[in-house]
């Protein structure tokens, strides 16, 4: 609490130093335990920080975790992986995906196929280390962490804040 406090008083000298009126948006904060690589993304526009990325890695350089915190900023990814998307969600996707694969005169006996198909597309969407890699579009985000280590590399914690105050935590 007397950090707080003391946060606050320091962003009221600031409003005073710069004669401007600062608001404190989201704030996400992060620890990154003992070997642990963290590094972050800001993306301006109109010279205004509107989306910024945090990533903590394990097994990776500081060079890596800056490219998959560019990556997140770029894709937008919501999980780390399928197994992360929670069933009710996935559930949801398949009954709209079936409807509309019906709806599209699609025979019967192809629909399953054919949602199965489409819900990998979903995934793809949704999952960071099933998206392209924003660096190279040829290879999945997987691949290149693959490639560009030889040990374990693991994407401990990340958190996207964005000037619609939309929130992605994994």
């Amino acid at each position: 609490v007397a950090a707080v406090g003391e946060r606050a008083k320091q962003l009221e000298d600031l409003q005073i130093l710069l004669k401007e009126k600062i608001e404190l948006g989201d704030v996400v904060r992060f620890e990154a335990a003992a070997g642990n690589i963290m590094d972050s993304y800001l993306h301006l526009q109109g010279g205004r920080g509107v989306n910024v990325v945090l990533v903590e890695m394990s097994g990776a350089t500081e060079e890596l975790a800056h490219d998959i915190a560019v990556h997140i900023a770029f894709a937008r990814p919501k999980y780390l992986t399928r197994e992360e998307v929670p069933a009710e969600v996935v559930a949801a996707e398949r009954a709209t995906l079936e409807v509309a694969t019906r709806n599209e005169g699609k025979p019967e006996t192809a629909i399953a196929k054919i949602v199965d198909g489409k819900l990998n597309g979903f995934f793809k969407d949704l999952c960071l280390l099933e998206q392209p890699y924003a660096k190279d579009e040829l290879e999945r985000a997987e691949k290149e962490l693959d490639k560009m280590t030889q040990d374990h590399v693991d994407i401990i914690d990340k958190a996207a804040v964005r000037k619609e105050q939309e929130v992605m935590e994994v």
